[in-house]
């Protein structure tokens, strides 16, 4: 409200009053910006909320702020924002900063900054197959195949099993957990394959090699080689000793 009061020469006051609008700037009030659904993820859309303002703002401008090892950097504008793989390498923490304005001027409040974002979980891309002859007592090895990372660094584990027949069917689990194994003799007869599992920070997947070929007995070799026995003269008689072999 402003009054105003005129005053003339004869001491007559007149008053005038009349109601006036006073715009302020917005003030940032609870509950303030934050991020839904609170997780970070590659490949997985966030949504900002502006939070709730005092005094009208005209305009809501939202921008996305990437923080790593404490710098900020801009990320993007807008509601939406999905992290990317590089997020995810460098360790980034999002948060939303809005700035809101009206005709008196401007005003900014972000949200609290999530935690790191996190990997996609693993996808394989190419089969696991396992390299080497299988014998009994010889050592097989792993390759693991080749592995979407889904923007995290990957860790390999391992399970051997021994299959009934190509489909991969009746497997039994055999010792060992390592990127080699020596066929046991368990598994004469039967297929190997191995289930490699890839692990980042966001997840697990499983990948599982074709069964191979079945286990053979591993080959004789002999302890004791074989030898001719006799004078050796023209006319006599020659015999064999077999030698000695080990199985």
């Amino acid at each position: 409200m402003v009054a105003v009061t005129a005053r003339d020469v004869a001491g007559n006051e007149s008053r005038y009053a009349a109601p006036v609008r006073v715009t302020l700037a917005p003030i940032p009030a609870q509950p303030g910006p934050a991020i839904e659904p609170g997780t970070a993820r590659v490949g997985v859309s966030l949504t900002a909320r502006t939070g709730t303002w005092l005094n009208a703002p005209s305009a809501l401008a939202i921008a996305w702020v990437r923080v790593v090892d404490g710098r900020r950097e801009s990320a993007g504008a807008g509601a939406t924002y999905t992290p990317t793989r590089d997020d995810a390498r460098r360790g980034a923490r999002l948060l939303v900063q809005v700035v809101a304005t009206n005709a008196a001027g401007s005003a900014s409040a972000e949200s609290a900054p999530l935690a790191p974002v996190l990997p996609a979980t693993p996808v394989p891309v190419a089969t696991p197959t396992v390299v080497g002859v299988a014998r009994v007592d010889r050592t097989v090895v792993v390759a693991p195949g080749a592995w979407d990372d889904g923007g995290g660094a990957l860790a390999f584990a391992y399970r051997w099993e021994a299959c009934a027949d190509l489909a991969g069917t009746a497997c039994s689990q055999l010792a060992g957990a390592g990127s080699a194994l020596v066929a046991p003799a368990a598994a004469l007869g039967r297929r190997l394959r191995v289930v490699v599992t890839a692990t980042n920070a966001g997840g697990r997947a499983e990948a599982a090699s074709a069964p191979g070929e079945p286990v053979l007995a591993d080959a004789p070799t002999f302890a004791r080689p074989p030898r001719l026995v006799g004078t050796g003269a023209v006319g006599a008689a020659v015999d064999v000793e077999p030698g000695a072999v080990e199985w």
